[in-house]
């Protein structure tokens, strides 16, 4: 009977260049990197999240020969996390200031990774198809779009789409690396996100009120810019004050892990009220003893409404 390896046996293996060691260690830390990285940004367009959670761990992958105490994996990965999002707030701010597009706003920015990068970042990278691979390659040797665009002799928007082809690529590929070392526990936590997905769907569209078993009584809720609310009463009265008025959830991204998920979702207004919620926000879940007991929930800002213009 297998058990899964420890953490720092799998930091061990990750050094050495062990994919599937790399890619445990990622599925073991994205939900909770995922969770840090939506508290800091807040409400971001949809797959920033996701890119920052990448961008760190490809980042920490061409560290690990600078760590010192591989029990203090998770830690150490962390404050790359704090470190890789405030460059992503300060990219953004840039962006928005002057308009431009900055270097390292690409979907798949391996420039983020140290010039030292070890073996290992580069083992992860010959797991792409090689037109992703180079197009990968060139751009983390600080190649722009368009010097990429150049050398290959294809569009620049083909570079960008191959960069975010390479980038979703990895994270299948150590997914798939990771359930050959830890399938049993990568299983549970999927069957756990089925059951959360079809819970919500279940009550978004025939009216099954079984989605108020996930939480616990004393709920603690959270929405972003108001005072913390205490039971799971004021969650049920939003979701059933949705239903009321004719809007409709739609789970997107899930990402699951043992203490915490992270649920994009769309908000669908009715034809009647076209503006009544935002366009869709996500909720943060931290979990204990097998039901959610704190929900933080961060809102994208609303759709203009033209009445209250008028």
């Amino acid at each position: 009977m297998s058990t899964t390896p420890s953490e720092v046996e799998l930091v061990a293996r990750s050094r050495r260049g062990d994919v599937s060691a790399m890619g445990l260690l990622y599925e073991r830390y994205r939900p909770g990197l995922s969770a840090h990285a939506l508290s800091i940004l807040g409400h971001v367009r949809h797959g920033d999240i996701d890119d920052v959670v990448q961008d760190t761990f490809l980042r920490a992958l061409g560290r690990l020969h600078q760590l010192q105490e591989p029990v203090a994996f998770g830690s150490w990965l962390h404050s790359i996390l704090r470190n890789t999002c405030l460059q992503h707030l300060r990219r953004k701010s840039a962006e928005t200031i002057e308009g431009l597009e900055m270097t390292g706003s690409g979907p798949l920015d391996l420039e983020l990774v140290e010039r030292e990068t070890r073996e290992e970042v580069w083992v992860a990278l010959e797991m792409l198809p090689e037109h992703l691979r180079v197009t990968a390659l060139l751009r983390h040797n600080g190649r722009s779009y368009d010097e990429i665009a150049g050398v290959l002799g294809i569009p620049v928007g083909t570079v960008r789409s191959r960069l975010s082809q390479a980038r979703t690529a990895l994270k299948l590929a150590l997914t798939a690396a990771a359930t050959r070392v830890g399938g049993e526990l990568l299983s549970e936590l999927e069957a756990r996100a089925t059951h959360m997905r079809e819970r919500f769907d279940a009550f978004y569209l025939e009216g099954d009120r079984g989605l108020w078993a996930l939480y616990v009584d004393d709920l603690d809720l959270r929405f972003s810019g108001a005072a913390p609310r205490r039971g799971r009463v004021h969650l049920e009265s939003e979701f059933l004050d949705d239903v009321h008025h004719g809007v409709r959830l739609e789970v997107g991204e899930l990402v699951y892990g043992p203490s915490v998920s992270v649920l994009d979702a769309t908000l669908h207004n009715p034809v009647h009220d076209p503006y009544r919620c935002p366009p869709n926000g996500t909720m943060l879940s931290l979990h204990s003893g097998g039901r959610i007991s704190r929900v933080h929930i961060y809102m994208a800002p609303r759709t203009f409404d033209p009445a209250l213009a008028s």
